[in-house]
């Protein structure tokens, strides 16, 4: 495990790859710190796609996780558009945010696991959702003392847990 997380150190923040598509965990802004950014809001999300037009690369999709939600964010002509259909056709006059999803550790109430396929040559992305039994890498992940303890919880609600046990004295025990 020690060399594992000693090969994940090396790796970089952000991949161009082949000045097509850049690849972040978090944001493609702030220039520090982008890895603990959220995209899960339009004034986050203008951030990124400021930093996408301007990125000398002239890549015109970033590929950003962090949030565990599945997204497509179309920039074009000044708006944002969150594109909602399993299928879509990426234009070459915008610019896009897309977040693969989760395998593991979902969000809300859907627990399957997402990815997507993006084709840089025929220009779509295409969203795919598996059913699996959460219950597998959770027990893994608990065993690691890395699953949120709440998780199963919605995360709004799950924040107001945390944040009743902590006005309890309790919070020292809360973790996730």
């Amino acid at each position: 495990m020690n060399g594992d997380l000693s090969f994940l150190a090396t790796l970089p923040l952000k991949a161009d790859i082949e000045g097509k598509l850049l690849a972040v965990h978090g944001a493609l802004h702030p220039e520090i710190g982008c890895e603990i950014v959220r995209l899960d809001n339009d004034e986050s999300r203008a951030l990124s796609f400021e930093a996408l037009v301007a990125h000398p690369s002239g890549a015109r999709i970033c590929a950003c996780g962090h949030t565990h939600e599945i997204a497509i964010h179309e920039y074009r002509n000044g708006r944002i558009v969150l594109r909602v259909e399993d299928d879509v056709s990426l234009r070459d006059d915008a610019y896009y945010l897309i977040n693969p999803g989760r395998v593991g550790a979902p969000r809300g109430t859907d627990s399957r696991a997402t990815y997507m396929i993006v084709d840089l040559a025929r220009r779509t992305a295409r969203v795919r959702h598996v059913a699996y039994d959460t219950s597998l890498p959770f027990a893994a992940t608990r065993k690691a003392g890395l699953a949120p303890r709440f998780r199963f919880v919605p995360t709004p609600l799950r924040g107001a847990i945390k944040s009743g046990l902590r006005a309890v004295r309790l919070g020292h025990t809360v973790h996730g």
